[in-house]
C-alpha cells in the first residue's frame, strides 16, 4: 500500500471512531440525565476500611499507605464540598491509627503532627485507654490538655444547641475547643439566637449565662414516611426526614419554627399515598408536636369473582398473587392506573383485559378463563384497510363465548420471517387458481412459541394499494392438522358475523331422526317418500313409499328441507320427550293421519362443509377427548376426529384415529361411515396399502343401510361401490 492510501485509510478510521465516539458521548448524556449524582464520599470509605483493616493486622506498618491515601481522597473531594460527619469521624480516626503507628515506629515528630491534626478535626476526642499502651495515653494525655480547653455555657431554654460549627456542647453545657478565640452560636427553634465570643486557654474555664427570647411557637411533625410534603394553609413547608437517633415508629420529622397563635390547616402529602388534612391549633408561644402521621398507600381493589385455583394472575407484566379471605372472592390491591390484565391457567385458557384502578374504588371482574385465539396480524401494504380488518374481528371476536380473543399482532411478521412466508404468498394461495405450498407446518410451530394459542388468525388484504377484502387464514396448534381454513371477509363488515358463527358453532350435535328417503317431485302435493327403513320411526309410524307428506302438527309442507327442519326443530320438545308429531299423508289410497314419534342421531363433519371452520372443530373435538364430564359418545367424538383430519391431509392422524372408533352395531350410522373413512384414508396413503384399503371399501359396501353424516344421510354402499371401482 503506498504512503497516500495509508493516510487516507487512517483519516477515514480516525473519522470514523470519532463519529462513533461523538454518539457513544450523546448517548451517555441522554441516559445520564436521569441518574443520580455519585457520593464521592461513600466511594472513599472502602479506602479507609481496607486501611483499618490492615492496621488491626500484623502488617500494621502498611497501614501507613492506605491511610495517606484515604487523606489525599478526603482532601480532592474537599474541594468540591465540605466533608460530612461521619467522614469526620473517620478523619479523626485516621489521625488517631496513624499516631500509633508512628509511635510504635519510634516516630516522635510524627506522632505529636498526627495527634494535633486529630484535635483540630475533634477536640472532644476520647480515646478507649484499654486499646493503648499507658506511655501512648499519657502523651495523647499532654497533648490534648495543651491544644484543648473548654467553656461552659448556662442557657435558658436549657435545651438550646451551643455549637462553634460540627462541635456541639454536652448537654451539661461544657463545650471543649481548640485553644484560641471562637464565636460561639446559640439557638434554638422558635427563639432568637445569640452569638458570644470567647476566648479558650489550658488554664481558664469561662462561664455564660444566656437567655434566648421567645418569637413564635415551635410545631414538629413527625411522619412514619420520609421525604413527606408538609404545608401549612395550602402552602409549602418542607419534607420530613430522618434525624439523629429517631424512633423508629416517628423516621421522618419537619420542624416549623415560626409560627404565630392561630388555627393552621396542617396538610401531609406523599406521591403514591393519600393526603393527610387536620387542623392544628396554636394557642400560644410554645412547642407543639404533631404525629407520628402514617400515610395510608392509595389503592384500588380489583375483586376476582370465579377465579380458578392454579390460575396465574399478572397486571402489566408482573406475576401476582391475589388475597384470600374467607368468604369473599380472591382480589387484588393495585396502586392506581392502567393495567393489562393477563390470567393464564394450564388447562382452562386465559383472561385479559384491560383495568383502570381508581383509588379507594372497587371493581368486580367475572373471571371466564377461555383457551385463547390469537390474532397474528393484518398483512399487506394499504395500512388503512389492515387496521379496518383488526377492528372488525377485534370488534366481531372479543365477544365470544368459546374463546378469549387476544391481540399479538406484532408477532405475525416476525413469525412468517421465521417461516420464511411472505404476504404475496399467502394472498396467492388464498387466491383461486394460484395455490402454491406454503410451510404451513413451520409457521404453526413459530405461532405455539411466540405467541401460544389454540387457534390462531393471520389475514392478508386481497391488495397491498387498495383492498377490498381480506382473506382470513384460521389454523390450530400442534398436533391438530396444520392445514387452514380460508374465509374471506369484507371491509364492509358484513362477514364478520358469519366468522364468529363459525367459531360459536359446535360440532357436537344432532338432529332427527325420521327413518325414510323422501325426494321433492313436481307433482307430488309435498315430499315425496321413496324408501322407508325397515323399524325406523316412519316405518313404525306406518309410512310407506308412495306417500306423499302435506303437513306436520297442521303445518303445510311443501318440499324435503322444509319437513327435515321442521323435524329438527322438535328435538328437544318431542323427540327427546317422547311426544308425538302428527303427520297428514296422501297416497293414491286417498289421505290418512299418522303419529310420528321420531328419535335422534348425532351428526358428522363432512370433509367439504363449506360452513364449518375445521380448525376450530379440531380444537373442539381435542377438548372433548380430554374432557372427564362430557357426555358424548366417543365413537362420536372419534368419527368426527376422522374427519377433520382427512379433511387437513393428516393421513396418520385420520388412520390413528378411526381404527380406534367403536362404533354401536347395527345402528344406520356407524361403523358403515368408518368403514368408508378408513378405506378413503388408506386409499390416499399409497398403493402398498391399496389391499386393506379395498377390504375396508368391501364392507362399507356389503351394508345397504349404512349412512354418512347422520341416520338420515347418504347411503354409504353406493359411494363405497364407487371408490372399489376405481380402486380395482
Amino acid at each position: 500500500m503506498r504512503r497516500s492510501d495509508l493516510r487516507l485509510v487512517l483519516g477515514w478510521i480516525a473519522a470514523l471512531a470519532l463519529v462513533a465516539f461523538s454518539a457513544a458521548v450523546a448517548q451517555q448524556q441522554v441516559e445520564e440525565e436521569d441518574l443520580p449524582e455519585p457520593d464521592v464520599w461513600e466511594e472513599i470509605i472502602p479506602t479507609y476500611v481496607e486501611a483499618e483493616k490492615v492496621f488491626n493486622s500484623r502488617s500494621q506498618p502498611d497501614s501507613l499507605a492506605l491511610f495517606d491515601e484515604f487523606l489525599r481522597q478526603v482532601d480532592a473531594n474537599r474541594a468540591v464540598e465540605e466533608p460530612p460527619d461521619e467522614i469526620h469521624r473517620l478523619l479523626a480516626n485516621t489521625y488517631f491509627y496513624r499516631a500509633q503507628v508512628n509511635f510504635n515506629l519510634g516516630r516522635a515528630d510524627e506522632v505529636q503532627a498526627d495527634l494535633d491534626r486529630l484535635l483540630q478535626v475533634e477536640p472532644g476526642f476520647a480515646m478507649d485507654r484499654t486499646l493503648v499502651s499507658s506511655k501512648f495515653a499519657e502523651l495523647f494525655d499532654r497533648i490534648k490538655k495543651e491544644r484543648v480547653g473548654s467553656a461552659i455555657f448556662a442557657v435558658d431554654p436549657p435545651d438550646a444547641e451551643v455549637a462553634v460549627g460540627r462541635w456541639k456542647a454536652a448537654p451539661d453545657g461544657v463545650i471543649l475547643l481548640p485553644i484560641g478565640a471562637h464565636v460561639v452560636t446559640i439557638e434554638r427553634p422558635g427563639y432568637s439566637s445569640a452569638e458570644q465570643e470567647v476566648t479558650i486557654s489550658a488554664s481558664n474555664v469561662p462561664t455564660f449565662e444566656l437567655a434566648l427570647e421567645r418569637l413564635a411557637a415551635v410545631l414538629t411533625v413527625y411522619t412514619t414516611q420520609e421525604d413527606v410534603e408538609i404545608r401549612i394553609d395550602g402552602a409549602p413547608r418542607g419534607a420530613t426526614a430522618p434525624y439523629p437517633g429517631a424512633d423508629p415508629a416517628q423516621g421522618s420529622r419537619l420542624v416549623l419554627d415560626d409560627l404565630q397563635p392561630g388555627t393552621y390547616e396542617l396538610g401531609a402529602s406523599k406521591e403514591g399515598f393519600r393526603d393527610y388534612l387536620a387542623r392544628a391549633q396554636v394557642a400560644e408561644l410554645r412547642d407543639y408536636v404533631v404525629g407520628p402521621i402514617e400515610l395510608h398507600p392509595t389503592a384500588g381493589v380489583l375483586v376476582l369473582r370465579d377465579l380458578p385455583p392454579g390460575t396465574a394472575v399478572r397486571a402489566n407484566g408482573e406475576l401476582l398473587t391475589p388475597q384470600f379471605t374467607a368468604g369473599s372472592p380472591p382480589q387484588l390491591t393495585l396502586t392506581p392506573g392502567s393495567y393489562r390484565l393477563a390470567l393464564s391457567h394450564p388447562d382452562l385458557g386465559l383472561y385479559e383485559a384491560d383495568v383502570v384502578v381508581e383509588d379507594q374504588e372497587t371493581e368486580t371482574l367475572a373471571i371466564r378463563l377461555r383457551p385463547p385465539l390469537v390474532l397474528l396480524g393484518v398483512l399487506g401494504g394499504d395500512e388503512q384497510s389492515a387496521a379496518r380488518v383488526k377492528s372488525l374481528l377485534e370488534t366481531g371476536l372479543s365477544s365470544l363465548s368459546r374463546y378469549a380473543f387476544i391481540d399479538r399482532a406484532s408477532a405475525g411478521q416476525p413469525i412468517l420471517a421465521a417461516a420464511g412466508v411472505e404476504a404475496r404468498g399467502l394472498r396467492e394461495f388464498a387466491q383461486a387458481g394460484t395455490r402454491q405450498a406454503i410451510p404451513w407446518d413451520r409457521i404453526r410451530v413459530e405461532a405455539d412459541q411466540r405467541a401460544k394459542g389454540v387457534l390462531y388468525l393471520l389475514a392478508v388484504l386481497s391488495d397491498d394499494l387498495l383492498a377490498s377484502r381480506a382473506h382470513v387464514f384460521v389454523f390450530p396448534q400442534a398436533p391438530l392438522p396444520a392445514r387452514p381454513d380460508v374465509v374471506d371477509l369484507s371491509l364492509a363488515g358484513e362477514d364478520v358475523a358469519r366468522l364468529k358463527g363459525l367459531f360459536e358453532a359446535s360440532v357436537i350435535v344432532e338432529r332427527a331422526t325420521f327413518g325414510a328417503v323422501l325426494v321433492d317431485a313436481p307433482t307430488a302435493a309435498g315430499p315425496l317418500v321413496v324408501h322407508v327403513t325397515e323399524g325406523s320411526p316412519a316405518h313404525a309410524a306406518g309410512l310407506r313409499p308412495g306417500d306423499e307428506i302435506v303437513a306436520i302438527e297442521g303445518t303445510p309442507v311443501t318440499s324435503t328441507s322444509a319437513f327435515h327442519a321442521a323435524l329438527d326443530e322438535r328435538v328437544e320438545s318431542h323427540a327427546k320427550t317422547g311426544r308425538i308429531v302428527p303427520l297428514e299423508v296422501r297416497s293414491t289410497d286417498g289421505a290418512r293421519e299418522l303419529a310420528l314419534g321420531f328419535g335422534t342421531s348425532p351428526v358428522i363433519l363432512g370433509v367439504r362443509d363449506t360452513g364449518v371452520l375445521y380448525s376450530a372443530a379440531a380444537h373442539q373435538l381435542q377438548a372433548e377427548t380430554q374432557s372427564t364430564e362430557s357426555l358424548v359418545p366417543k365413537w362420536v367424538v372419534g368419527l368426527n376426529q376422522g374427519v377433520v383430519h382427512l379433511r387437513g391431509g393428516d393421513l396418520q392422524g385420520a388412520i390413528r384415529v378411526l381404527r380406534e372408533v367403536r362404533a354401536p352395531a347395527g345402528a344406520r350410522l356407524g361403523q358403515g361411515m368408518v368403514d368408508y373413512l378408513m378405506g378413503l384414508a388408506l386409499t390416499s396413503a399409497g398403493g402398498e396399502y391399496a389391499g386393506t384399503a379395498r377390504e375396508f371399501l368391501e364392507r362399507a359396501a356389503a351394508d345397504p343401510e349404512a349412512r354418512l353424516y347422520h341416520a338420515d344421510g347418504p347411503f354409504v354402499a353406493p359411494r363405497a361401490k364407487a371408490r372399489l371401482r376405481v380402486l380395482n
